[in-house]
């Protein structure tokens, strides 16, 4: 287990928070630290190195966009990466438009119900965040 990718769950919802532990353990993602709160998810998101942070919109304290926007900035500085999977049940005219402006890679609208699912929105948060790196580095 020490190879596993660590994943950081930053969701207020408890219910949504076990789906998403079962289908990420599913799909073999077992280092999974869950944050309830925004001002937590900034915390853990910057004490440690993640492979994936999947934040919520609705978090209290911090909502979700401004945790993203923390944890970017604090990777300007420190030179890490994490891959970020925003998720929102917001019903703004462009919650997909929000997440990315925030600093998500991909966005997927709550509840996601299989781990197909949510295994096809990691999928395209890592592919979103390999072609960032390919345009930064050409």
């Amino acid at each position: 287990m020490s190879n596993a990718k660590k994943v950081l769950i930053a969701c207020g919802n408890q219910d949504i928070c076990n789906l998403l532990v079962r289908q990420l353990a599913m799909l073999g993602y077992y280092q999974i630290t869950i944050a309830s709160e925004g001002v937590d998810a900034i915390r853990k998101a910057t004490d440690e190195n993640y492979y994936l942070i999947i934040s919520n919109h609705w978090l209290s304290g911090i909502d979700g966009w401004a945790v993203v926007q923390a944890v970017r900035e604090h990777e300007a500085r420190s030179g890490n990466r994490a891959i970020v999977l925003g998720l929102s049940t917001q019903t703004t005219p462009d919650p997909f438009g929000d997440a990315i402006a925030a600093g998500c890679n991909a966005f997927a609208q709550v509840p996601i119900p299989t781990s197909e699912d949510l295994q096809v929105a990691i999928q395209s948060a890592i592919t979103a965040a390999s072609q960032s790196l390919e345009a930064i580095s050409a």
